[in-house]
């Protein structure tokens, strides 16, 4: 009899363990309603996101505004013509060749490579267009005007923004940004680009 009375918990050992239990119940809860709750968010976030992105992209409620404008001393251009190699051919799968003959194919690729300079603390500086604003003189967001001859050549930047404040602060914590840039010169200066 004594053995039975020893292998039956007490009451404190059920209060203790029932607490224990409702703890961990409790905890558990707390936890799956933390995930539940960051989940939601993440999925309003994302939602939100992706109507901003397509308002900026569709330009609702957005302006190009003036973010630099580059005053320019002289410019240069160099046209080129790179040489892109395409291998194709002795492709394997397993045991078997898809082809067994090997061909090389050269394209000839216009490039044509825009420098501004620009004047510094250090003197005039030398600049490459494409590596300075990572787009090409043929891109869409680049565009040309002429100038008159007593007017100064320049680059203005542009950055589209959202006209509400909210709006707009929402664009800059994503990152989201699309710059525009209009090169001002002179009609002699055209001919340079021309080339």
């Amino acid at each position: 009899m004594n053995s039975k009375k020893e292998l039956e918990p007490t009451w404190g050992e059920l209060i203790f363990g029932g607490l224990l239990v409702m703890l961990f119940i409790f905890m558990l809860g707390y936890m799956l309603i933390g995930i539940f709750k960051s989940l939601e968010t993440s999925l309003k976030d994302t939602k939100q996101e992706t109507i901003l992105r397509s308002a900026y992209e569709n330009n609702e409620n957005t302006d190009y505004v003036l973010k630099e404008t580059i005053l320019l001393k002289a410019i240069s251009a160099e046209s080129s013509s790179l040489t892109k190699n395409k291998k194709e051919g002795n492709s394997k799968i397993g045991k078997f060749f898809i082809r067994d003959t090997e061909e090389i194919t050269n394209e000839q690729v216009p490039k044509q490579e825009f420098y501004y300079f620009v004047a510094s603390k250090d003197g005039i500086q030398k600049k490459n267009f494409k590596e300075e604003t990572g787009e090409e003189l043929t891109s869409k967001n680049v565009f040309f005007k002429e100038i008159s001859a007593s007017e100064q050549p320049k680059i203005e930047i542009k950055v589209k923004e959202f006209s509400k404040r909210d709006l707009e602060n929402e664009r800059r914590s994503i990152g989201l940004e699309e710059k525009s840039y209009t090169i001002y010169l002179h009609e002699e200066d055209f001919k340079i680009l021309s080339k």
